[in-house]
């Protein structure tokens, strides 16, 4: 299958294709890691507390246009972003299940993270926001979840590119963060 998708992507000029898979057998087929997942380990601060006028409610279908509207402000310069659609995230909402939507007074959602518990520590898999709602408040906001949730520690996946100040520690790259796109160069001769 890979040898021949290559051939028709050779054959019609492509320059590049960028996939998804296991990172062993795209290795042997010539592709490279391209979108690599950063994780991030927020530290609590001695600074104040932000004030904090929002409320946190779980994440139902009718806020999708919301969610969707948040990520694609938040992602639209960041390169090797996915793309996310309404309709995408309609489709995949099942993996949204545990989704925290932000509102503020009026009720308006300003900001949205999906949570897991995971081996006692809080992963925040996907998180956006936009003003009025601050850096400080999201991060005070994470922090209080993961103490709610008798976590020790919040883990925040965040794409390498993104400018996220939390006052994270910024790792190596973890075992639980693989690569979740791979790249080949096809035809370099128009480049």
């Amino acid at each position: 299958l890979f040898e021949d998708a290559r051939r028709f992507l050779t054959d019609h000029r492509y320059h590049v294709a960028l996939t998804t898979g296991l990172e062993f057998e795209l290795r042997l087929y010539g592709f490279t890691p391209a979108l690599c997942p950063t994780l991030l380990r927020l530290h609590r601060s001695t600074e104040e507390s932000p004030q904090f006028p929002y409320r946190v409610r779980l994440a139902k279908q009718g806020d999708i246009a919301a969610m969707s509207r948040l990520y694609s402000a938040a992602f639209e310069k960041v390169a090797g972003s996915i793309v996310r659609v309404r309709a995408h995230l309609a489709r995949i909402w099942t993996e949204y299940a545990e989704a925290r939507v932000v509102t503020d007074a009026e009720g308006k959602v300003v900001a949205y993270f999906v949570p897991r518990v995971f081996d006692g520590n809080l992963i925040v898999t996907e998180f956006a926001f936009d003003a009025p709602f601050t850096v400080a408040q999201m991060k005070h906001l994470l922090l209080d979840s993961a103490d709610k949730n008798d976590c020790a520690a919040v883990f925040v996946f965040d794409p390498p590119a993104c400018s996220f100040p939390l006052g994270a520690e910024y790792p190596s790259y973890s075992p639980i963060t693989p690569p979740v796109g791979f790249l080949a160069t096809i035809d370099l001769d128009e480049l």
